[in-house]
């Protein structure tokens, strides 16, 4: 855990070990997760976390231990399974604690006919590692206009995987989706063919140099990635993803602290990327940032804290919450939104709007 930590650009401090007594009394102020490493823990040690609502995951070495030896109480719920270094395990424990992101979501850039395979590799692979990728080919409907399309789901991206076959370059559209990526400090990896001219707009510290035996096939041919090369590029586009995404949390919510100081709001951090606003006379503001454009499930989540907070008494029941983000959501999505929304205490907010936000929040 502590080489991830260091590896996705956590602090080490991120993650406390407690005892059983201290999960259950601290589990309302922070992320709980209990491990389940085997060697036979008490029953009641296990019933007591579970009717406190706190996870309990079984950790078990891939082909070698027995998930059939688990205690009853745990045989319904699903295990996290460790091989290798264990990096795998150690990134999904990350992830279920909240201090990964849940959703990942990747746009793949290539050229069809000689950059196709690789693309349907790695949409294969990444798509059984739960993350949403995007590849054209499974996902444009017909009448769609593409390039509006295009760049909406790049807008809803956090990292853009780009497959510079030999002529990539020549392509309109892929010059694009790169311009769009740079432009929007969108996470890029260049996977670049041998002898292929690549595009100059990336630097080589946001590329990996493929060499010959890195692909399978006959050149001019469909290639494919050899084996430990893909393995070798998915674990890359994991840590970048989650590293990507945390810079991207931590820029919005410096951004939001420091529009919120100039407003003269008192505030406070608390859990999960969220601010609590305070000022005299004026209702207290809820704050959260998110590094993609809002769906529903992300108002829901700030609606299910912000009523938490209530219950807390750390507010009124009528303050309001605000979704900060960079702006780009579809139409379809902002509909979506404004009905889920609709006589509700939340709603999502361009960071550029939030200044005037603050200036007009409600007065007590």
């Amino acid at each position: 855990m502590s080489n991830e930590l260091q590896a996705l650009g956590l602090p080490g401090d991120a993650i406390d070990w407690l005892s059983i007594e201290d999960a259950v009394r601290d589990r309302a102020s922070m992320g709980v997760l209990a491990v389940y490493l085997g060697g036979g823990a008490a029953e009641g040690d296990l019933q007591s976390l579970l009717q406190a609502d706190i996870r309990v995951a079984p950790l078990w070495r891939k082909d070698q231990d027995d998930p059939s030896s688990l205690p009853d109480t745990l045989s319904p719920i699903n295990a996290i399974f460790w091989s290798g270094s264990g990096s795998d395990a150690a990134r999904t424990l990350l992830r279920t604690l909240g201090l990964l992101e849940q959703e990942r979501r990747v746009f793949i850039s290539y050229r069809r006919g000689e950059g196709e395979a690789i693309a349907e590799q790695l949409w294969d692979r990444l798509t059984r590692l739960d993350f949403d990728v995007f590849l054209d080919r499974y996902r444009v409907a017909p009448a769609v206009n593409f390039q509006e399309f295009l760049f909406l789901e790049l807008s809803d991206k956090a990292f853009v995987v780009l497959i510079e076959s030999p002529t990539a370059h020549e392509r309109t559209w892929i010059q694009h989706e790169v311009t769009y990526a740079l432009q929007h400090m969108i996470g890029l990896l260049g996977l670049r063919f041998p002898r292929a001219t690549g595009f100059p707009a990336i630097h080589d510290g946001f590329r990996q140099q493929l060499v010959d035996t890195d692909l399978e096939g006959s050149v001019g041919g469909p290639q494919r990635l050899a084996e430990a090369t893909l393995n070798a590029v998915v674990e890359r586009i994991e840590r970048e993803h989650a590293q990507i995404l945390r810079s991207r949390r931590i820029q919005l919510l410096e951004s939001a602290q420091q529009f919120a100081e100039d407003a003269r709001w008192q505030q406070r951090e608390i859990a999960d990327w969220t601010l609590l606003l305070e000022r005299q006379g004026f209702d207290p503001a809820i704050l959260r940032v998110s590094p993609r454009p809002p769906r529903a499930s992300d108002v829901w989540r700030l609606d299910v804290r912000r009523e938490q907070l209530v219950d807390e008494k750390q507010v009124a029941a009528g303050s309001q919450a605000r979704l900060v983000h960079a702006g780009g959501a579809r139409i379809e999505d902002r509909d979506l939104l404004s009905w889920v929304c609709a006589n509700r205490q939340v709603r999502g907010l361009e960071l550029a709007k939030l200044p005037d936000e603050l200036r007009t929040w409600n007065a007590r």
